[in-house]
């Protein structure tokens, strides 16, 4: 380094065997541990910057990794939802039915297992049976749906029951149902509230 170059340089210098050389400012920096010694025994100190871009990456990761084992995602699109109400309970009543027609848009089946609404204490899938005498729901675990295929949940068939029902709103507004499948995959749909004595949508 020159005379005049040195002159300038703001920082001090540390001597070496062979050169001068200058000392950098450390604010910003990981500070080194005082070490006696050369070669093995003698620590490095880095840049927090370096240290950041090597472990940011692997926070990324992580809580990548930590959002799918929670079944954070949402893939609505798997599902087509069409003709999705709820009607309201009946006068001293606190259940309920609601009714969609369901198509999976996908190239495999999916089996919806769970569902909730924050309107509902539980939520099931029953199915009509006729008897020779009377007419009886039975609750089925899963509702599943073939690739490319669409279940219709219609009164007098398969339906949702939602059990434990707050005041639901007004006749004509929306409520939120979440359906979740076996690989906790999670569809949200909207369904139209509707009165307890309204007759079917037409399709």
């Amino acid at each position: 380094m020159s005379l005049s170059l040195l002159l300038r340089y703001p920082y001090p210098m540390r001597h070496t065997r062979h050169k001068f050389r200058p000392i950098e400012p450390t604010a910003g920096r990981a500070t080194p541990l005082p070490t006696r010694g050369r070669g093995r025994g003698r620590r490095r100190s880095y840049p927090a910057s370096r240290i950041l871009a090597f472990v940011r990456p692997v926070l990324f990761a992580l809580q990548g990794g930590l959002l799918t084992a929670c079944g954070a995602s949402v893939d609505s699109a798997a599902l087509h939802i069409e003709q999705a109400y709820i009607k309201t309970p009946v006068p001293g009543k606190d259940l309920t039915a609601a009714y969609a027609h369901i198509t999976n848009t996908t190239n495999h089946p999916i089996c919806l297992a769970e569902f909730t609404a924050d309107f509902a204490q539980s939520i099931e899938v029953h199915v009509t049976e006729q008897r020779v005498d009377r007419v009886r729901m039975q609750r089925v675990a899963q509702l599943c749906i073939e690739p490319s295929a669409s279940i219709a949940l219609q009164p007098g068939g398969t339906h949702f029951m939602l059990f434990d029902v707050t005041p639901l709103p007004a006749t004509g507004s929306q409520v939120e149902i979440e359906l979740i499948d076996t690989n906790q995959q999670r569809y949200s749909a909207r369904f139209d509230v509707r009165a307890f004595n309204a007759p079917p949508p037409q399709s």
